[in-house]
């Protein structure tokens, strides 16, 4: 019988955010989408233009769910973590992580092979020395690497548990 292995954000966590009930993966998980929300009730994103401000988000959902057809070996499929709509229409994709393996390279190189105009973010727990080439790796591929512990540092602080 296997063990469970809980890792400084691994815990899985229950939430009710905007009156709808998740179950995360991770409390980095929770806290981004606390920070998504946040985003979406104060009209406010990542991007000066207000055509990019962020009017929902979803979590794991048939949006967040990409195929690599003509892809023959590992990872053919792959789901996102977040997706947020934007007011003009956009769909900016998140996927939170605290590592990157390199798995996570070969899916974020056949995302931007397969669908390159879907942005996609990564954000990461923490910055980190360990493990710089797969971030460097990650970097070609997505949009921006953002790292939730400097996100939640920031002004948005004592806004969000």
């Amino acid at each position: 019988m296997g063990r469970i292995y809980v890792d400084f954000h691994n815990e899985p966590t229950r939430a009710v955010i905007a009156g709808r009930t998740f179950k995360f993966r991770s409390r980095a998980e929770y806290r981004f989408a606390q920070y998504l929300q946040l985003l979406v009730d104060l009209k406010e994103c990542f991007a000066a233009d207000p055509a990019e401000q962020y009017i929902g988000w979803d979590y794991e959902t048939d949006d967040c769910r990409f195929y690599f057809a003509d892809e023959t070996t590992a990872p053919v499929r792959y789901t996102a973590d977040f997706v947020a709509y934007t007011r003009s229409g956009a769909k900016h994709i998140y996927e939170v992580k605290g590592w990157l393996t390199s798995r996570d390279g070969t899916k974020y190189r056949r995302m931007a092979k397969h669908y390159p105009d879907v942005k996609l973010f990564l954000v990461l727990t923490q910055r980190s020395k360990r493990r710089v080439h797969r971030r460097a790796i990650a970097q070609k591929y997505v949009e921006r690497i953002i790292y939730l512990s400097e996100l939640l540092a920031g002004p948005v602080r004592g806004l969000i548990k």
